[in-house]
């Protein structure tokens, strides 16, 4: 799925940055290498460590030119596993491995069917037809989206026309 600017902008309204409570996989950590390191240099980076690679994301590594690879030790926590990490070298980024559950949830707004930018089904709302399709594609960034745990998160776009 190619996210359009529209799809962008929604995932931003809907959805919050990523805080210290928000779940993740025990003993999991998501590593990036600096780019152009190849897999034997992880691996022996991460062999220094009595660690390896247990998962190869080549899809994300090939689009984002940097070796991107799940590391799983259940003998150490993530936050140990993060601090050995980030303090080696040839490692960008170092993250948990966070749980992320799609939804299928519509927006429980009774009067959503009326709004045709965020979902046009070819609905005839005030005497007026619809073109099916011809949306921002809200419901699937919508389902991006997670729900905030108890925390309203409202975004206000005015450009003063």
């Amino acid at each position: 799925m190619s996210l359009t600017p529209n799809i962008l902008l929604a995932l931003l309204l809907c959805s919050r940055g990523l805080a210290n409570e928000d779940p993740y996989v025990e003993g999991e950590v998501l590593v990036t290498f600096k780019q152009d390191l190849a897999t034997n240099g992880a691996e022996a980076a991460l062999g220094k460590h009595a660690l390896k690679i247990t998962e190869h994301y080549d899809k994300i590594s090939q689009r984002a030119h940097r070796l991107t690879v799940l590391v799983r030790e259940k003998n150490r926590s993530t936050a140990q596993l993060i601090a050995t990490l980030k303090a080696e070298p040839l490692i960008e980024t170092v993250e948990p491995n966070y749980i992320r559950r799609v939804t299928l949830i519509s927006p429980n707004d009774p009067d959503f069917p009326k709004l045709w930018a965020l979902q046009n089904t070819g609905q005839t709302v005030n005497s007026t037809a619809g073109t099916s399709g011809v949306d921002t594609k809200f419901l699937a960034a919508w389902r991006l989206a997670r729900p905030p745990a108890g925390e309203v998160v409202v975004g206000v776009i005015d450009t003063g026309m």
